[in-house]
């Protein structure tokens, strides 16, 4: 187990919130009229002092990522039989808390890598830091990664500047399996994947993108709304093995997803307060239509079913109830 920033515990006086808004309210106790004094202040973002770090990587070993707070990114670049980490530390604070910041980032943020088979990459706190303390997270993976990728953001923190409730896999090398769970209602999350990649299961509050992955995919979301789709899927191929999936958009946004144009699948989708637009299918492909927003897609002799379903719904200025169809 590697550790770089102490834990020791740091008793704050008072007691000091971050709110959305970029104020952070300090409250003290006034020992006079046994009341409080309570002022605003605006918030700074105060970042810390970089820390890099390799590991060994071992052919099929897993890598497992999980942030308190900040945005978490997942590259390829890194040296063949290597993981490669960056922690970025930050600290929202009040404009005038520098020397706060500092020590909440040197006491009170813990980062670990545990080493071995498979690696886990953890960022938390210690401590009774405000919630304005976090880091953002980048892993570099090998050439020949081809174990299971796991990443959690708890997106527990009050600001958004720089996309610190987002997770961003820009490659998965080979990976097996890819698993997202992003907790900040305002997370985005993007999944660039690969063929390689037969389980996909992303559990987001914001937008989300995955690109290029196989066979098994869930996704569900809050949704965004506004007229950008709040889920873009593209599935790259789907084996005789695979056994489908569900996509949800559980309030509001629509779904654009691409499947492949030759295959044996089925796509039901189910947008009740808007529209479902099959596209134009191959002719290998049946589109039976029970309503405008209720449509099934069955290409090939069938197969494994994949459920598309929004709630979101359309009104004269947004379209966020619709689900659309394509295939390449």
């Amino acid at each position: 187990m590697k550790h770089f920033f102490g834990t020791l515990t740091l008793a704050l006086v008072g007691l000091s919130l971050l709110g959305a808004s970029g104020c952070k309210l300090v409250c003290k106790d006034n020992e006079e009229d046994n009341g409080s004094t309570c002022i605003a202040k605006s918030t700074t973002k105060f970042n810390g002092t970089e820390v890099n770090k390799s590991v060994d990587y071992q052919a099929g070993g897993s890598v497992t990522v999980s942030a308190v707070y900040g945005k978490v990114s997942i590259e390829g670049g890194a040296a063949a039989g290597k993981v490669e980490v960056v922690f970025k530390p930050f600290d929202f604070e009040g404009h005038d808390e520098k020397e706060l910041a500092t020590r909440q980032m040197n006491e009170n943020l813990s980062l670990n890598i545990n080493e071995g088979a498979n690696i886990d990459v953890t960022a938390g706190r210690t401590g009774e830091p405000t919630n304005g303390l976090g880091t953002s997270i980048t892993i570099k993976l090998p050439p020949e990664f081809d174990g299971n990728l796991t990443v959690l953001n708890q997106g527990d923190g009050p600001l958004a500047n720089a996309g610190e409730f987002d997770v961003d896999i820009a490659s998965v090398q080979k990976a097996a399996t890819v698993t997202l769970t992003n907790k900040s209602s305002l997370g985005d999350c993007t999944v660039q994947g690969a063929p390689s990649v037969l389980v996909t299961s992303v559990q987001c509050g914001h937008k989300v993108t995955v690109l290029g992955v196989s066979d098994d995919v869930n996704i569900t979301t809050d949704g965004a709304g506004f007229d950008d789709p709040s889920v873009v899927l593209r599935v790259a191929s789907i084996s005789a093995t695979a056994k489908g999936g569900s996509i949800t958009v559980a309030d509001k946004g629509s779904i654009e997803a691409t499947f492949p144009a030759s295959g044996n699948y089925s796509v039901h989708g189910s947008a009740p307060k808007g529209a479902v637009d099959p596209g134009a299918p191959p002719a290998s492909c049946a589109v039976t239509e029970g309503s405008a927003a209720d449509k099934n897609v069955a290409c090939g002799t069938g197969g494994p079913t994949y459920s598309l379903t929004t709630n979101g719904e359309n009104d004269t200025v947004f379209q966020e109830g619709n689900i659309k169809l394509f295939y390449k």
